[in-house]
Formats: structure tokens, sequence, C-alpha cells
């Protein structure tokens, strides 16, 4: 590591030159002809000081809550933390909206035998319009188990391939299944090219273009994709077919995140199936700045030093059935090097 000294004469030297028009550092001059004097036992690594402070910071408060999770030894500890984790998580994020009227409208149906598709409109805040595919079985007799479903980043939200043919197979089983576009994707864009008619952004730039005003502000935009979640539920035991004693929430990726949300802040979900959601630890054991920085709603901004970290949106859960999917890669290459540890 160069010194100090010489990193000032290396500096005003690459200044000289630029002011005399130079293009090229000469001959004599070459980064791999000079030779860098060792660095001195006692000398101050000045390059890394500031990841390397972070980098203490982060496992300070993993090692926090390690000690934390590790006093948990009676049932009476553990309903304790988790009422930490939800009351906790819900001041971080803003806290519970109003339950306004949802006035919702059923616009359309496609009947496609075994199943029907109904296209719901539902306001999850006074003209805060959320748009739902309802799947409802045709052939077996209610009361349905329903399940929320909270989509991944597909920009075509709800009509993406894969979600749909999960509706639908859970649809044939019996199931009453309610799929609703996220903020920013599906019918719900909010950053329009005006010539295209399509995002500017994509879903993660459309989401992370809400999240920063609203830091601002002292907002955070998980407040209002968990706010959604919790209508489309009540949306869904509004229909007298379903059981409100069987309720499930299933999502992948960002789905799965919100699945995270939601299970453990919404009593009235019985189970839950998480699948590539956003279990990788902010402050995990191979922590490297900046961390596991994702989309605005993944981020739970001041939870650290409140000890709590991702995986306890998961602990929350408990003693409810939880399933837990995750892959080593994501199409979308979104997770780092250490979610599998994390996870």
């Amino acid at each position: 590591m160069p010194s100090r000294r010489r990193f000032i004469q290396t500096n005003i030297l690459g200044l000289g030159l630029a002011f005399a028009g130079r293009t090229a550092l000469p001959a004599a001059f070459s980064p791999a002809a000079e030779t860098i004097p060792p660095r001195e036992e006692n000398e101050r690594d000045y390059w890394n000081d500031w990841p390397r402070y972070l980098t203490a910071k982060m496992n300070e408060a993993r090692s926090r809550r390690l000690a934390e999770l590790s006093a948990m030894q009676t049932e009476t500890a553990v309903r304790a933390r988790i009422e930490k984790i939800r009351s906790t998580v819900w001041r971080l994020i803003g806290g519970p909206f109003e339950k306004t009227p949802l006035k919702p409208q059923i616009i359309g149906t496609i009947d496609r035998g075994a199943y029907r598709i109904e296209k719901v409109i539902f306001e999850s805040r006074p003209e805060v319009f959320v748009t739902a595919n309802l799947y409802a079985p045709n052939r077996q007799r209610p009361p349905y188990p329903g399940i929320i479903h909270p989509l991944g980043h597909a920009e075509n939200g709800k009509a993406s391939y894969t979600y749909q043919y999960v509706s639908q197979t859970l649809a044939r089983k019996g199931y009453m299944v309610l799929p609703f576009d996220p903020f920013g994707q599906g019918e719900r864009l909010q950053y329009l090219d005006a010539r295209s008619g399509k995002s500017l952004y994509g879903p993660t730039g459309e989401h992370d273009q809400a999240g920063r005003p609203m830091l601002l502000l002292g907002s955070h935009f998980a407040e209002y994709r968990v706010w959604d979640g919790i209508r489309a539920l009540d949306y869904l035991l509004s229909r007298p077919e379903v059981d409100p004693e069987r309720i499930g929430c299933m999502g992948q990726s960002g789905g799965g995140t919100m699945t995270m949300y939601l299970a453990p802040l919404e009593p009235r979900i019985k189970v839950a199936v998480e699948s590539d959601g956003n279990s990788e630890n902010v402050a995990g054991p191979s922590y490297a700045p900046p961390g596991a920085v994702d989309d605005a709603e993944q981020n739970l901004a001041g939870s650290l030093p409140e000890g709590l970290d991702r995986g306890d949106l998961l602990l929350a859960f408990a003693p409810k059935p939880l399933l837990i999917l995750y892959s080593r890669t994501d199409s979308g290459l979104t997770y780092s090097p250490t979610y599998e540890e994390g996870t």
C-alpha cells in the first residue's frame, strides 16, 4: 500500500500532466515499474478505514442480536421476542393506516371450466386502487381455503406466466387465490414513459423511485406494500365462500419478502410459504459493505439498533406452519454470495 507521501506525490504529478494536456504517463513512470514500499506493521491503512468501520459496526449489531437470541430459553422469552418484533417492525415502517371502505368492483370474469378468474379492483386507501385477479374454484363446494398472493418483481405483475400457473393450479385444487399487482407493476405503473406507455424504470426501479423521497419524509415504502396485502386479505375475507380459519399467504422473490412481512404482522394468516424472499440477514457473518441492500421495501431501516434483522420476520410467525424455499441464484442476479449462508 503506498504511503501518504507517495500518494500525494503521485496525484500532484497526475494533476500536472492534466494541466499540461498530456494524455498518457511517461514511460519512466509506469505503475508496473514502480516499487511500492511495504506498509509498516503499525501504519494506518487509510484506504479501508471506512469499510472496516462499517463492518465493525455491523458485527457489533450482529453479536448483540445473537446474544439476545441465545438468551431465549423459555416459551415466555420466545413469545416476548415475537411481540417485540411485531411492535418494532410496525413502528419502523410507520404503523397501520386507518381501514377505509374497500369499494370493491368486479369488472369482468373469465370462465376456465374448473375455475374462474374474476377481475377485481379495490381501494387499499381512499383512491389508491389495487388491481387483482381472484381465482375461484368451480367444481368444489365452499367454504374454500383462501390464499393471498403478493407477487415478485415481474413487470407484468399478476399477468406473469409463473404466477398465473401457481394460482390456476391451486384454484383447481379447491383454493380461492388472490394475486394482486404491487405498486409499479402490472396495471399499477407509476412512472410511465408517455411515448411507449411502459415503465421508465422497471419494477425495482419504480420501488426505489417511490422509496427515496419517502425516506426523506420519514416514511417507508414497506408500509404501503404491507397495507396493500392486509387490505387484499380484507377483501378475500369479505367473500362468503372463504373459510376465515384456513387462510394462507404465499409469495416468491419480492413476494416472498412481502410474505415475510405479512405473516407476522397479520394474525389472520394461518400458514405461509416464503419462496426466495430476502431472508439474507443484513448483518450476516460475511458482511462486506454495503451489505445486503435491496429495493425500497426490502430494507428495514433502523432495525439493527433494535437488535432485529430480516430473519426475525420469519421467527415472528412461530409456531404457525412456515415453508421456506430458496435457491443459490436468481434470474435477476440480485442475491449476494452470502445469500445461502444468510438464509
